[in-house]
């Protein structure tokens, strides 16, 4: 049976997930055991620019967990290693006997495809996984924070061929388990306008009498 999808517009980190997911704030976890992956999708699109999104990772069991941009639209209830999701999804993938950095069912960074020195580090309890992201070349890496290191470390090669508007995503296998994002994934301007009341034409207003007060 496939988990009913709906979304949380008024979350600033995730705009929609599987409803096999419980949101609070930057935080998602799997609430209920099934044999479906659940996918949440991030509220901040990103179209152009360098950015850095840090995922918290808690895996309570070995079960499977991707990091990375995905398109908005992408299915919330299957994974992200499979062959229609191609150019959909970008990610780590650190959970299995063969790790790699991944568009869709591709493998495009690992050993297997480049060698020893492309080999890409598995994911450990504890460790947090930062995804850069250039939209302007098209192109994300990753970035690895293991607690007994106490520092970041690269990950080698990187992702290309990346067209927007993407978003942070992530897909949980096992009940349990988590991921929070930091704050660069928060949707800022405008989910906050909307909190005050205050829309685009009241800033405009606000602009201008702030204007006329400093001519008088």
């Amino acid at each position: 049976m496939v988990a009913e999808s709906r979304s949380e517009s008024g979350n600033m980190f995730w705009r929609s997930y599987s409803s096999t997911l419980k949101v609070t704030g930057p935080n998602v976890m799997k609430m209920k055991e099934t044999s479906e992956f659940s996918v949440a999708l991030g509220t901040k699109e990103f179209s152009s620019g360098q950015h850095e999104v840090e995922f918290s990772i808690n895996r309570v069991n070995d079960g499977y967990i991707y990091v990375g941009f995905a398109v908005p639209t992408l299915g919330l209830d299957q994974t992200f290693c499979r062959k229609d999701a191609n150019n959909k999804v970008w990610y780590y993938f650190g959970c299995g006997y063969t790790n790699a950095l991944r568009n869709g069912w591709k493998d495009v960074v690992s050993k297997e495809t480049g060698g020893s020195d492309m080999k890409i580090p598995k994911l450990l309890p504890g460790d947090k996984v930062k995804a850069m992201l250039d939209m302007d070349a098209c192109s994300l890496s990753f970035s690895l924070f293991r607690a007994e290191e106490g520092a970041w470390r690269d990950m080698p090669g990187q992702i290309d061929g990346i067209r927007g508007p993407v978003v942070a995503a992530c897909c949980i296998q096992e009940r349990g388990d988590s991921v929070a994002v930091g704050e660069s994934a928060r949707q800022v301007a405008d989910a906050d306008a909307r909190k005050k009341g205050v829309t685009g034409a009241d800033r405009f207003q606000g602009k201008i009498a702030s204007s006329r007060r400093a001519d008088d």
